[in-house]
């Protein structure tokens, strides 16, 4: 009968330790969270973003967010959908960050899953938002709903290097 008390015991303290080391911090991935991971390591971090201070012009409320943006952004999205402008709405706002990015790998690209399911019909904008700047990405929706996404080097320095960097997801869905 000591056995089994002293058994039940060690199992009641392992399941107590695990539990108290479980609950000191936080899980490394969170709730929404996309890591993505090109052919030479380097990795992209997709997180819903919860603070839209940085997206100036651009307003998730607005009816035509598009038409907030600069003008050359503005010919660059219209260079990847078929559709009038007004017509795009804003789907997603995602934080991202780089890492493991080194200058000789040039272009990073990688495939995201967004919430909303893209067809190769579907007309979507994919825009990047680094310290303030708004610009394109080169991008398109693949066959499996996926959405290619690449980033220059000049885009994923900057991203790896802390500028505040935001993506903004647009269709016409």
């Amino acid at each position: 009968m000591k056995k089994l008390t002293a058994l039940f015991l060690a199992l009641v303290m392992a399941l107590t330790l695990t539990t108290a080391f479980a609950a000191e911090g936080p899980s490394p991935v969170t709730e929404g969270e996309q890591r993505l991971t090109d052919e030479n390591g380097v990795v992209i971090i997709l997180t819903p973003a919860d603070n839209y201070d940085g997206l100036k012009p651009l307003d998730p409320a607005a009816e035509a967010p598009a038409r907030l943006l600069p003008a050359a952004v503005q010919a660059l999205i219209a260079e990847q959908v078929n559709c009038d402008l007004d017509d795009l709405k804003i789907d997603e706002m995602l934080d991202i960050q780089v890492l493991n990015y080194k200058e000789e790998y040039g272009d990073v690209s990688v495939n995201a899953q967004f919430t909303a399911n893209y067809t190769a019909d579907d007309n979507v904008a994919i825009l990047l938002n680094i310290g303030g700047e708004w610009s394109a990405f080169a991008n398109g929706v693949n066959g499996d709903g996926t959405v290619k996404l690449t980033l220059t080097p000049a885009q994923a320095l900057a991203i790896q290097n802390g500028a505040p960097s935001m993506v903004a997801v647009l269709s016409d869905k």
